[in-house]
C-alpha cells in the first residue's frame, strides 16, 4: 500500500457530453482527505454545482445513471460498488454523460 505524506488527494475531473451544460468549465481540479471514495468525491462535485448536476448524473440509490460513463484512472465505475472505490491522489475522473435513450423501434 502506498504511503500517503500529503494530507489530501487531488483529483482532475473531465466533463463530456451534456453534462457541461452543468458546469462552468470543461475540466476542474477537486481536493479531498485521503480515503475519499468516489461517492464522497460527488458529494464534493454537488456542493459544488448543485442538485441539477447530482440529477443528471447519478440514479437515486447513487449509482451513475445508464446513459453516463464514469472512469477513475481509465477504469469504468458502472455500479454502486464501484462509487464506494477510494480516490487516489492525482487521480483523474472523466465524466460523459449521452444523451437519455431512448426507447422504442
Amino acid at each position: 500500500m502506498p504511503h500517503d505524506t500529503g494530507v489530501s488527494v487531488h483529483v482532475s475531473i473531465e466533463y463530456f457530453g451534456i453534462i457541461r451544460e452543468h458546469v462552468p468549465s470543461p475540466q476542474e481540479r477537486v481536493e479531498a482527505p485521503p480515503g475519499t471514495t468516489v461517492r464522497g468525491l460527488f458529494d464534493r462535485l454537488v456542493e459544488r454545482h448543485g442538485e441539477p448536476f447530482r440529477d443528471a448524473l447519478l440514479a437515486p440509490r447513487g449509482e451513475p445513471l445508464p446513459n453516463v460513463v464514469l472512469t477513475l484512472d481509465g477504469r469504468r465505475i458502472a455500479d454502486g460498488s464501484g462509487m464506494d472505490r477510494a480516490v487516489e491522489a492525482d487521480g483523474v475522473m472523466q465524466v460523459l454523460q449521452l444523451p437519455p435513450f431512448i426507447g422504442g423501434g
